[in-house]
């Protein structure tokens, strides 16, 4: 045991060292490949150490047992760790956030496994060489009662393989439709001891009840148990002293929503302080909305909830399918706090001006527009002085009853001789750009200098209210774009016990049946689009992985038909994977299919073992079925020592309750259940597959046929 423990802080201090010339930093993902690979690091030495004592016990001599020990599994470790390592190579071919995430921790298991290769091979053998030179008879333990019971499981296997198949393929069926069933996730949810807040102010709130209401939230929020500090921020409306169009639609002052982060002690839960801190203020004007600092984090990465983008060139189309489809999207069970994406869109005056009449009262439409944007320009100013070494800003405001307001400005005066000298003046000005926009804008000015002074010979004002239109409508505070496509987001958020991917299934049903105006479209671009891109990007690397260690067990085999009886331990494995997440209730997520690219690796190492050494036996004469009864029972302590030892180094990772192995648990639990299950039916099934596809007699090289002749 000694021996075997030496392989782990080698391999570890191994693996280290080798991260700082990669430029692997020490990190959440490259620990957990370490945490992960430590139960894997003693497999080999457990392998090579076990045929050693064996060998001993036979009474072969502490050399002979250390060389020969060694050298009978050289071939199988080899291939075991190769596979294992294979499977995180095509990680190379993987785009995206899933190869930012997964390359640590490929690394960082690759070079511990071949550490532990290394020191497999050469320390375990010479350490044994000098430990184990005093003979010690080998005592009954409690494997020798069970040898008779699964010598006697195998036979009776072998001479019912259907129903062993049969009941195999039934688990693997069931166990992946129900986990499935349950919809995916990006990755579990990770309580941690921070709360992130946003206080959002009613509308219509001024700055000093915005100021009343967080203090008195906040306060509420300081009251919550385990609450250490509190920090928040209030963001800023428009100044008061500047005039645009928004000023001219709302009552009074802006926004002032309030975000604030809240820190508790270790170990203590986030989430559920949150409810806590939105029940507190429940009952306030202003909306606490709580959530972790990872699901922020997260719906920054990949998205969160539900979202629609909605594609047009005509924007009140785009606008009014936004709206229908949000009203759509609210039917779907599962969905909450649904938006069409116009609440921030800001309220606007749009000015229609009837060119006829216009005309008639020596006006042009562009004279009428110069003449309200002058009659809209903010009239405050200000100046900036020196007093005493410091710089002073002085702002002054034009009187209140000067100021243009919405009721003023269908009364709006316009002097179409002031309209047509401002036009002239506008025309020289611009005159002197170019020589091209000089003849452009003259003729232009003459042609409206023209018309004006030929129809209103007079000179009286013209009321603006007399000439146009004042209509209400919404103005997009910003215009997004994708591809010089302008589109418009509707999104919906997922309410708690619902999963993002089934509830995104159902909308695109309701939405799809939406019947959209000419050239609108509407397209999914939310957490469940970052969830399946991710999922296809691990299924191409779980695909190559298989192809990659099936050409190993080529290489270490010899043959195309043994490997294939490998092969049939990986739906083994993930059925146990299957089972162990519906047991613990977790989704299938992206976390947890790398446990499954890891078990395609690992659970055939305990195959290559048993059909390597049935291999040899055969090779020796031995018949078929005897050897595959005999092989199993040489190999059964081996085989369950390297699966109980990679079993209990996940053990604190799928249980523990902290923010250190949140993020990694479902890879713990797929292959804790995958080793679980694939363990005790490789030695039966294992057995089974060999009987079906081997029944050809295995061909011996003798060392005479392979010296050369000399012609």
């Amino acid at each position: 045991t000694v021996i075997t423990l030496c392989s782990i802080p080698i391999s570890v201090i191994f693996a280290v060292v080798l991260m700082y010339f990669s430029g692997v930093t020490i990190n959440m993902i490259s620990l957990s490949g370490l945490a992960v690979a430590v139960g894997m690091l003693v497999d080999n030495s457990v392998v090579v150490i076990e045929n050693i004592y064996r060998l001993r016990s036979k009474g072969a001599t502490v050399i002979q047992a250390a060389v020969s020990g060694a050298r009978q599994v050289l071939g199988a470790i080899v291939a075991s760790t190769l596979t294992t390592v294979c499977v995180f190579l095509p990680i190379v071919f993987v785009e995206g956030i899933t190869k930012q995430l997964f390359t640590d921790l490929a690394l960082t298991m690759t070079y511990s496994l071949l550490a532990s290769l290394i020191v497999a091979l050469t320390l375990v053998p010479a350490m044994a060489a000098g430990m184990l030179r005093k003979e010690k008879p080998q005592k009954p333990g409690l494997l020798d009662k069970v040898y008779p019971a699964y010598r006697k499981a195998v036979s009776w296997s072998i001479h019912h393989k259907l129903v062993v198949l049969g009941v195999s393929l039934l688990l693997l069926v069931g166990s992946a439709g129900a986990a499935l069933a349950r919809g995916f996730a990006f990755m579990p949810n990770i309580d941690m001891n921070t709360v992130n807040l946003t206080i959002s102010m009613p509308e219509g709130c001024t700055r000093e009840q915005a100021v009343a209401l967080a203090d008195e939230a906040l306060q509420r929020i300081a009251a919550v148990d385990n609450v250490e500090t509190v920090g928040a921020m209030m963001s800023s409306a428009s100044g008061a002293g500047s005039m645009d169009m928004t000023s001219m639609m709302t009552a009074g002052g802006g926004e002032y929503d309030v975000t604030a982060y809240i820190t508790l002690p270790e170990g203590a839960s986030g989430a559920e302080a949150g409810k806590q801190m939105e029940a507190a203020c429940a009952d306030l004007a202003c909306t606490v909305t709580a959530s972790g600092a990872m699901d922020t984090y997260m719906s920054y990465l990949t998205g969160s909830g539900i979202t629609l983008n909605v594609y047009g060139d005509d924007m009140e189309q785009m606008q009014s399918a936004a709206r229908d489809l949000a009203a759509k999207l609210a039917t779907v069970p599962g969905t909450e706090n649904v938006s069409d994406g116009l609440e921030q869109a800001a309220a606007a005056l749009h000015l229609s001006v009837d060119r006829n009449a216009a005309m008639e009262k020596g006006l042009t439409v562009a004279q009428v527009y110069m003449a309200v944007a002058s009659a809209l320009t903010d009239t405050d100013s200000s100046l900036s002085l020196t007093l005493d070494g410091l710089d002073v800003s002085v702002s002054i405001q034009s009187p209140e009853e000067s100021r243009m307001t919405r009721e003023k400005l269908l009364d709006l005066q316009i002097d179409p001789s002031s309209a047509s000298a401002m036009s002239s003046m506008m025309s020289s000005a611009s005159s002197g750009s170019s020589m091209g926009s000089m003849s452009g804008m003259s003729s232009m000015s003459g042609m409206t200098s023209a018309s004006a002074s030929g129809s209103n010979q007079s000179g009286e004002s013209v009321r603006l209210g007399d000439i146009a239109q004042l209509e209400e409508t919404v103005s997009l505070n910003t215009i997004n774009r994708d591809q010089q496509r302008r589109y418009i987001t509707v999104s919906a958020d997922v309410a708690d016990g619902y999963n993002v991917t089934k509830v995104t299934s159902a909308a695109e049903k309701v939405i799809g049946q939406a019947e959209l105006p000419q050239g609108v479209t509407a397209a999914f671009q939310g957490e469940n689009e970052a969830i399946m891109d991710a999922i296809g990007q691990l299924l191409l690397m779980l695909l190559l992985g298989i192809v990659l260690v099936y050409l190993v067990m080529v290489a270490q085999f010899q043959s195309l038909r043994s490997p294939l009886i490998v092969m049939f331990t990986i739906p083994l494995a993930f059925t146990g994977g299957f089972l162990a997440l519906l047991l613990a209730g977790v989704e299938v997520s992206v976390i947890s299919l790398i446990g499954f690219v890891m078990l395609v690796g690992v659970i055939v190492n305990n195959g290559i073992v048993l059909v390597d050494y049935i291999n040899q036996l055969r090779l020796e004469g031995m018949g078929r079925r005897e050897a595959i009864i005999e092989a199993g029972v040489t190999r059964l302590r081996p085989i369950l020592m390297t699966s109980l030892t990679t079993i209990l180094g996940l053990v604190v990772m799928a249980f523990g309750k902290d923010v250190g192995t949140a993020l990694m648990q479902p890879v713990a639990l797929v292959c804790i259940g995958g080793l679980l299950y694939a363990t005790l039916m490789t030695l039966l099934v294992v057995p089974c597959m060999y009987d079906i596809l081997s029944r050809r007699d295995l061909r011996k090289v003798d060392e005479e046929e392979l010296k050369l002749l000399d012609m």
